[in-house]
């Protein structure tokens, strides 16, 4: 009797579809992951910061009023409108400074899913050298 030698070269290709989509599915499986790994730490990054920027402007709000009522307190009586007009304008100065730091910082802080992205593109490049 004759031996089965090779499968059909129907189940080739179909082994080598499924190869293929197992493949494509563990990729999205780990680009998946890698989406919610940025995606947590994004999240994890906002409220850090809005608790520190709501603890800050609290303590910074509470400072201020406290430090201006004692200066104008200090001030001889004639001279107080001059010393709230200065502090308001040391103030103002003081805030538009912090806003342009914030602005800065918050256009170099780095775009969400940077990583996922370019691994993706990774990937995408070597499918497309293979091919």
């Amino acid at each position: 009797m004759a031996a089965v030698t090779d499968p059909p070269r129907a189940r080739g290709l179909l082994a080598s579809l499924a190869a293929i989509a197992s493949t494509l599915l563990a990729m999205a499986h780990t680009r998946l992951a890698l989406l919610a790994t940025d995606l947590e730490e994004a999240r994890e990054r906002f409220f850090l910061f809005l608790v520190l920027a709501v603890a800050c402007m609290t303590a910074l709000a509470l400072a201020l009023a406290t430090g201006v009522g004692f200066l104008v307190l200090l001030a001889e009586p004639e001279h107080r409108a001059i010393v709230l007009g200065s502090l308001a304008a040391l103030f103002l100065v003081l805030g538009l400074a912090a806003l342009y730091a914030l602005r800065r910082q918050w256009q170099r802080s780095p775009r969400l899913f940077d990583g996922c992205l370019e691994a993706l593109g990774r990937d995408r490049a070597a499918m497309e050298s293979e091919s």
